[in-house]
């Protein structure tokens, strides 16, 4: 997909004991925005992980990890819509460097 332009979205879903398998999938055009098509990829990835099991158990947790490019309302609405903690990668400005190293942010 590179060699024609497009980059990737890919999402994928593991647990302590398997090893990870790819829950979505998003092609984008080269001069698309990193964050183009991140919340439906993040609503599909965690219906996909619903339902094949993940976050039924007592102590499960769904956990959505991304870097700075899925720091975007939609997609923090999309993980809390379906339940999932998420930690997500902020992008240094004058508030996060103001704060420091401690600026920690999870959302339920």
């Amino acid at each position: 997909m590179l060699l024609r332009g497009l980059s990737p979205l890919v999402a994928t879903i593991s647990t302590p004991v398997a090893a990870p398998v790819i829950a979505a999938t998003r092609p984008r055009g080269g001069q698309a925005g990193s964050a183009r098509g991140a919340a439906s990829l993040v609503a599909e990835a965690l219906t996909t992980a619903s339902s094949i099991g993940a976050g039924t158990g007592p102590h499960a947790t769904v956990l959505l990890r991304g870097d700075s490019a899925f720091y975007t309302g939609t997609v923090i609405s999309a993980a809390r819509r379906k339940g999932a903690r998420f930690s997500i990668t902020v992008r240094g400005n004058a508030w996060s460097s103001h704060c420091g190293r401690n600026l920690i942010w999870h959302g339920a």
